[in-house]
């Protein structure tokens, strides 16, 4: 079974929180969390969770492991020279048929290159190079 994880950046720390996402909806805005599961101090209860409130705009589900390689929404993604973002959602494939998941956006060279993910992992040397919400922390924070 794979199970989905997220990750979202704190809005104390600005550091990457991996978990379960959750949400609140409050009467005039929404707080976002990431979930993770924790050992108490007592017990070593493994089943005790924290949440960590984290910056909306940076929550994005993970892929499972693919080559020892987690892949998240909004990583930034780079192969030979040239990068794409990392998307989730419907998308066609070089072939022309509809798909739905994760997938790479490389802008203005989608003509160019395959969209499909797996293909660069399983048979490229692709590699992640960051995220686009590398900066967001900073900004937030001033």
């Amino acid at each position: 079974m794979n199970i989905i994880i997220s990750r979202g950046k704190s809005i104390d720390s600005g550091e990457w929180m991996f978990g379960f996402y959750a949400f609140k909806e409050l009467n005039s805005h929404h707080e976002h969390f990431i979930i993770k599961e924790t050992i108490a101090a007592q017990n070593y209860n493994p089943s005790y969770f924290t949440d960590y409130l984290v910056i909306p705009e940076t929550v994005g589900r993970g892929m499972p492991k693919i080559k020892n390689l987690q892949i998240f929404e909004g990583d930034i993604f780079e192969f030979d020279g040239k990068s794409a973002v990392v998307k989730y959602g419907e998308y066609t494939l070089f072939t022309g048929q509809e798909h739905f998941g994760f997938y790479l956006d490389w802008g203005s060279m989608k003509d160019s290159y395959r969209n499909d993910i797996l293909f660069w992992i399983k048979e490229r040397e692709g590699k992640i190079i960051g995220t686009i919400y590398d900066d967001i922390y900073k900004e937030r924070i001033k």
